[in-house]
Formats: C-alpha cells, sequence, structure tokens
C-alpha cells in the first residue's frame, strides 16, 4: 500500500531528527560537549532537509500527474527509481493513466459508433445546444435543408423563415 509505505518513510525520517534533537540536548547538557552539540544540529538539518527534499519530489511528481491529466495526456509514464515508496506511487500512476487511456479509448470508439449511425440515419438529424449553435447535423439533414455548413439555428431562417423559431420552441 502507497500510503503505508510513505508513513513509515515519514514516521522514520522523524523519529532520526527527535533522536538526533536528543543526543544533541544530552550531548550539551550532560556532557557539555559544544563541538558534538553542533555537530548533532547540522545532522538535525541534513535529516529536515532531506525530509523536506523527499516529500517535495513526491509533490512535485503527483502534480505533474494531475498536470498531464488536466491536459489530457495519457502518454507519460513514470519511471521506477531505487525508492520503494516513489515505486509504490509511480506504479499506482502508471495504472491510473492506464486505465484513463483506456477509458478515453472506449468512449472516442462509442462516439465513432454513435456518429456512424446518426450519420447513416435516412431522417435528417440536427442537434443544437441552448444558444443555438448547431452541435451536429447529418447529410439527410444538410441535403433536405438544402443548407451546408450548419452552424447555427438562424441559417434556418434561409430555408424558410419562421424555422428556426419553430426547432426552439420545440425544445422548450
Amino acid at each position: 500500500m502507497i500510503s503505508k509505505t510513505i508513513y513509515m518513510n515519514i514516521i522514520i525520517r522523524v523519529s532520526g531528527i527527535l533522536l538526533t534533537s536528543l543526543a544533541a540536548a544530552w550531548s550539551l547538557v550532560v556532557f557539555r560537549q559544544l563541538l558534538l552539540f553542533l555537530a548533532l544540529i547540522a545532522l538535525i538539518l541534513s535529516q529536515c532537509a532531506f525530509l523536506v527534499r523527499s516529500l517535495n519530489s513526491l509533490n512535485r511528481r503527483i502534480a505533474f500527474f494531475f498536470d498531464a491529466i488536466r491536459n489530457e495526456d495519457t502518454t507519460l509514464s513514470f519511471p521506477e527509481t531505487g525508492d520503494k515508496s516513489v515505486n509504490e506511487l509511480s506504479q499506482s500512476m502508471n495504472r491510473l493513466n492506464g486505465l484513463i487511456r483506456e477509458t478515453k479509448s472506449q468512449i472516442r470508439m462509442q462516439e465513432q459508433y454513435y456518429e456512424t449511425i446518426f450519420e447513416h440515419a435516412a431522417t435528417g438529424l440536427l442537434s443544437f445546444d441552448e444558444r443555438g449553435n448547431i452541435l451536429l447535423t447529418n447529410s439527410s439533414a444538410r441535403r433536405l435543408l438544402n443548407c451546408e455548413p450548419l452552424t447555427h439555428i438562424l441559417q434556418l431562417e434561409r430555408v424558410e423563415k419562421g424555422l428556426s423559431k419553430e426547432f426552439e420552441q420545440m425544445f422548450k
């Protein structure tokens, strides 16, 4: 499980920072070793930097993934590195990306199927939105209306005065 591995990684790093902090305090209070104290403080700072770098790396990877999804880029693939938590995250994002790619492909195939049925219908068909923009027309509708291309319902006024109003009235 990804979150478990990431949580364990964070817990181990924070525990290391805590133990190093206790050792630093112990070295200053009990042993009065200023040099050892400063060395342990430097170690704490480096542990904190590694923790922040690790979390930022995961965040960047996730942000990149979401940006790719938002841009509808399903070609990306996340490489697996040596870090187990990063590998698991990469595998999960690659699986999710594959599912998205497969779903988009199925939707595209269904759209093509419906467009083929729509186009080959003997009856004239057209589809328009609430602003009157014509979204789809089949060849039968274009032939019947003798109007090509059809982009807005107001173009039907050229065929017959009041026709666009009739269409609008039917669907209100």
